[in-house]
């Protein structure tokens, strides 16, 4: 009765909503590479201590503690690092690229994709002409892309750090892991000789310091332009 009355107009409905789903994330979402290292958090000498009721010099270690993990996790994932690998492939291989299809078939979706561009391009652009957001540079650009596809984290009751990196690329996705990874052991063995441990951490606190600084003068300027009082009114 009542199905067969309005069966094809629900296929017909199924088939718009499936069609348009998959032109959206087709036209509108980057295919994105992953590639995914996993490292071991070892103890140093640091972590080490002779008791003095030991007579023959044996080491008792204690083990790696939560905050050296996090700490190895705020060092993987840090902005100096990210800026590094930057610096090091060049800002170039960051920016938005689309290659072109190889088949005349790809010519509708790389249109389409071309245009999207465009759209947010020129969304942007708005939103800085509004002051709502900051105009960046190709450097700043490359910097916010990488530093928004690394991923690090530890493992559950390990040692083990897992670091995932995330590009439009793949093969711009293995440099990167390898360049973080290699920026990353060159500085940690710097911050386990007490050569820039310190120096490093305090980076790290002025750039968080500094970002939060900008968000509360964003804070402030947008509510004198729209007389905000509070966030309630």
């Amino acid at each position: 009765g009542l199905y067969r009355k309005y069966r094809w107009i629900v296929l017909i409905v199924l088939l718009v909503t499936v069609a348009g789903t998959w032109l959206s994330l087709e036209v509108f979402f980057t295919t994105l590479y992953q590639t995914q290292s996993d490292l071991l958090a070892k103890i140093g000498r640091e972590n080490a201590s002779a008791p003095p009721t030991v007579d023959n010099g044996t080491v008792m270690t204690q083990g790696v503690s939560i905050s050296e993990i996090h700490s190895e996790v705020q060092m993987l994932s840090s902005r100096a690092l990210v800026e590094q690998v930057v610096d090091e492939l060049g800002p170039k291989r960051f920016l938005w690229s689309l290659p072109k299809p190889t088949s005349i078939w790809g010519y509708p979706k790389y249109i389409a994709k071309l245009t999207a561009h465009h759209v947010k391009s020129w969304y942007k652009d708005v939103l800085i002409a509004l002051s709502i957001e900051k105009r960046l540079d190709p450097r700043q650009k490359a910097i916010v892309r990488l530093q928004g596809g690394v991923d690090a984290e530890p493992i559950r009751e390990s040692d083990i750090l897992e670091l995932k990196v995330r590009t439009p690329s793949p093969q711009l996705c293995v440099d990167s892991a390898n360049a973080l990874l290699q920026a990353y052991f060159d500085r940690r063995v710097k911050v386990m000789k007490d050569e820039v441990g310190t120096a490093f951490f305090d980076q790290q606190l002025d750039h968080y310091g500094q970002l939060m600084q900008r968000y509360l003068n964003e804070r402030s300027a947008i509510r004198s332009k729209w007389d905000v009082t509070s966030p309630g009114t």
